[in-house]
């Protein structure tokens, strides 16, 4: 199993609690998280992608419990397997596309995680980006190069948080057509949360949030 959870339970203020339905995601599954915003749908997925500590339960990867205690090794868990597309795109306006693409892959395997990047970049229409500084980039131009980020160092698991709406149909497309690929081809399982409902069709597991 890629991703297991259990009796998962969040406390966001003293009185309330948050409880979330057990998750069983096998190996290679695509797994939607929709609702409007504040349903809980972003706090879900930061708790499977252990940046959120539960109130209660447990979460696993590849049977392996997350331990919330050993910031190391969760750390390590999240470096090594995950990748992270956020809403705040926190890329860095000063360096030029590529750069903040590879910014974290340099000194170990700068030369193959260029070639990656340049790659993507061709799918996503942005080849021509790629000495470009962020700064200078469109919005949704700059979405796509924080997919690409999450991308490059070939992860088993995408957490993406509301990765489309900035997006046009078109282009909200093109990016669901990349991840969906790149998850068929490497039998990595991608995570959306999202109240963006047009992306429902590149999923078989969706998880509707309501609070």
């Amino acid at each position: 199993m890629m991703l297991r959870t259990r009796r998962l339970s969040l406390m966001p203020t003293p009185g309330q609690i948050l409880a979330f339905d057990d998750l069983d995601l096998p190996i290679g599954e695509n797994l939607l998280i929709l609702g409007k915003s504040g349903c809980g749908k972003s706090t879900f997925l930061n708790m499977l992608s252990g940046l959120l500590r539960p109130a209660s339960g447990n979460i696993s990867f590849e049977d392996q419990a997350y331990d919330f205690d050993d910031d190391h090794i969760l750390s390590k868990i999240r470096a090594q397997n995950f990748g992270f597309v956020f809403q705040r795109l926190h890329l860095l306006g000063h360096l030029t596309t590529i750069n903040n693409i590879c910014v974290g892959l340099l000194a170990s395997n700068g030369r193959q995680a260029r070639s990656q990047a340049l790659s993507y970049l061709d799918s996503f229409g942005l080849g021509d980006k790629a000495d470009v500084k962020v700064s200078e980039l469109s919005v949704g131009e700059a979405q796509r190069v924080a997919i690409i980020r999450a991308l490059v160092h070939t992860p088993k698991i995408i957490f993406a948080d509301e990765p489309t709406s900035a997006l046009d149909d078109h282009h909200a497309d093109q990016v669901m057509s990349v991840l969906s690929d790149y998850s068929q081809k490497h039998k990595a399982s991608l995570i959306v949360a999202t109240h963006d409902a047009r992306i429902q069709p590149y999923f078989t597991h969706i998880r509707n949030m309501t609070r």
